[in-house]
């Protein structure tokens, strides 16, 4: 009988990537690639309170991570990182709570208090799993007593879900608004309080988390306009190796390379000046990955943010709801459309659908535009970033236009 051998699997020496690892320590133990934002990351911490929007898949669950693992460990886990020689505060509780997922009106606030007495008893408060209250007003006092002598680190990530998955169900979306309106209001008046950053993609200026001014919103602060994405310097850095290796395979220059993907995945802007523009991660990630597993075979430019994120669905429920024509296209595709630094702030209170769309991270910023009657109001073009971009939406609003595909059963 003949032994049968598997073929030998193609070995390839490029550090690994993951497009599925969110947690800074796994990362680190796996040794997969990790572009170091703890430079931006140590300024940022010498802010109180902070708010920080950004698209889908754009690192916001890995940046959380990174600060409790500096929290809880300090830099033991940051080798070779900047931080590691800028690092000297103290570890401290870290009270880490996710609302993905937290949607349904009808379970929403008993679904929140279990999830922050979680978050308080895995932090070390262990006291906080015997408080039996579904009211947050109730829930609130309790757990204010259980840190009273301890100064806290508080991570929310998601806190936009109970509101951005009801945009069409508007009892829904005003009963939810309720309650992250005790939320907020129990975050604005947190005393000790080491540090706090609170992450989404929407930003709800009307839900009164930045009223009064206590939490500052740094989303489009040029000082942290490339803490979330690469820079092309980054990309050229800390992928170079797999760059040179498709660029064998494409048998191409790097240079040509590089244009491709800044074309395809780059050009994303959240800096209020304009100035500094980053690529997606998960896209270029997603790319290069494709190198390490199959050293042999050609990377492909698929799209890999929209896929990764599950965008459509929600890209779907805008159109449905504004119902706009072709000139939104020709618009984005000619000059860009023009919004309002404050229409982008209020994005959903004031029910802007290019506002939206540029907070989603289907438009983005493109060059401020000058008001020459007001030089106080600033003003952006905007547009698609990418051809990533421009393709997926162009797709997604074909078969709105059309009724066809996930619009509906057929082509009117």
């Amino acid at each position: 009988m003949t032994d049968y051998h598997l073929p030998p699997c193609p070995q390839s020496e490029l550090t690994p990537i993951t497009t599925t690892l969110s947690d800074f320590r796994s990362i680190r133990k796996k040794q997969f690639l990790l572009v170091d934002k703890t430079a931006c990351i140590n300024t940022l911490l010498r802010e109180s309170k902070v708010f920080l929007s950004r698209p889908h898949c754009f690192g916001k669950s890995l940046l959380l991570s990174t600060i409790k693992e500096l929290f809880t460990n300090g830099t033991k886990n940051f080798e070779g990182l900047a931080i590691r020689d800028l690092w000297d505060r103290p570890c401290c509780p870290v009270v880490s709570l996710s609302l993905f997922g937290l949607s349904s009106p009808a379970s929403f606030e008993h679904e929140l208090c279990a999830r922050l007495r979680d978050a308080f008893a895995q932090a070390g408060f262990a006291d906080a799993l015997k408080i039996q209250t579904s009211s947050f007003v109730d829930l609130v006092p309790e757990l204010n007593f259980l840190h009273r002598n301890s100064d806290i680190v508080l991570l929310i990530d998601d806190v936009d879900f109970p509101l951005s998955a009801n945009l069409n169900n508007r009892n829904t979306f005003e009963h939810n608004k309720d309650v992250i309106r005790k939320f907020y209001a129990w975050l604005r008046d947190l005393q000790n309080i080491e540090f706090l950053m609170i992450t989404g993609v929407g930003r709800y200026h009307d839900s009164s988390l930045f009223m009064p001014q206590d939490i500052k919103d740094i989303s489009l602060d040029p000082r942290f306009a490339s803490l979330l994405g690469y820079t092309q310097e980054e990309v050229e850095s800390y992928f170079a190796s797999h760059i040179s290796a498709v660029a064998a395979l494409r048998k191409c220059e790097e240079g040509e390379l590089l244009e491709l993907l800044k074309r395809q995945y780059g050009g994303y802007c959240f800096d209020y000046d304009a100035q500094t523009s980053v690529y997606c991660p998960i896209s270029i990630n997603s790319f290069f990955q494709q190198v390490v597993d199959f050293p042999e075979r050609e990377p492909v430019f698929g799209s890999y943010w929209q896929e990764s994120s599950n965008t459509a669905s929600v890209l779907r429920a805008l159109l449905n709801r504004k119902r706009p024509n072709f000139a939104l296209v020709e618009a984005t595709q000619g000059s860009g459309v023009v919004i309002s630094q404050s229409e982008l702030n209020n994005a959903y209170a004031s029910d802007d659908l290019n506002a939206i769309l540029t907070q989603t991270g289907y438009f983005t910023i493109k060059q401020v535009e000058h008001d020459s009657r007001n030089s106080t109001v600033r003003r952006y073009s905007c547009s698609f970033p990418n051809k990533e971009i421009d393709l997926a939406f162009g797709m997604t609003f074909f078969f709105y236009v059309t009724n066809c595909g996930p619009f509906g059963s057929g082509c009117r």
